[in-house]
């Protein structure tokens, strides 16, 4: 089975579910030739783990890294999978998951998809993926929610005129050349605009792939 049709066997909101979102379509692009390497896979956010066992399927050969909030190492913990605790709110916790894995192959976002989440986590997690390597971010449509929406009982950090929102901190970058989060220190605005050579948008914005530059 291809990548498509492994997500949807698990009724995965990445593919054509009933509340689907048909990443499945874009991820299968991109991880079909990469699908028997041996990776450094991360995910971040388990939710009900749809995800856990679609990737477990399809990446035979690789060590598939799953970090939740929550420690869910007693579900799913096996010979490919390691569940990792980690905040997305909190450096401190995403330096200790970067501290463990080491380097990422491939990175997917699908964590608490608050502003402050998404962008703390580039700061942490684009500096170790690898030359080549694919980092992707899902559900940015929750940049358009209203100034004050809570997800997951989370505020999504979204200020009054969207200025930092994710999507918007993306875009911005893609016509200046310029990564500015009011999210991260400047020494991280900084590293975050020399690594990223381009962002493409895919399914009405709401999921991204951030190009990394080749040292």
């Amino acid at each position: 089975m291809n990548l498509i049709e492994i997500i949807d066997k698990y009724k995965s909101d990445k593919g054509n579910s009933s509340e689907g979102h048909r990443y499945s379509y874009i991820y299968n692009d991109y991880l079909e030739p990469l699908k028997m390497d041996n990776l450094n896979f991360m995910e971040i956010g388990i939710g009900t783990g749809e995800s856990v066992y679609a990737w477990y399927d399809y990446f035979i050969n690789s060590q598939i890294y799953m970090v939740d909030i929550d420690d869910r190492s007693d579900e799913y913990d096996n010979d490919r999978i390691k569940c990792l605790v980690g905040d997305q709110s909190d450096i401190t916790s995403l330096n200790k998951i970067k501290d463990t894995v080491g380097s990422l192959d491939v990175f997917i976002d699908d964590g608490g998809h608050g502003m402050h989440h998404q962008q703390i986590s580039i700061g942490v997690f684009l500096p170790i993926i690898k030359d080549n390597g694919l980092y992707f971010i899902e559900d940015l449509h929750t940049s358009n929610f209203d100034p004050g929406s809570t997800l997951y009982n989370q505020s999504l950090m979204i200020n009054e005129d969207r200025s930092n929102t994710t999507l918007r901190v993306l875009k911005n970058f893609k016509s200046t050349g310029i990564f500015k989060s009011e999210f991260v220190d400047d020494e991280t605005n900084e590293l975050i605009t020399s690594l990223i050579k381009d962002v493409i948008f895919y399914n009405n914005d709401k999921l991204c792939l951030i190009i990394k530059n080749i040292k």
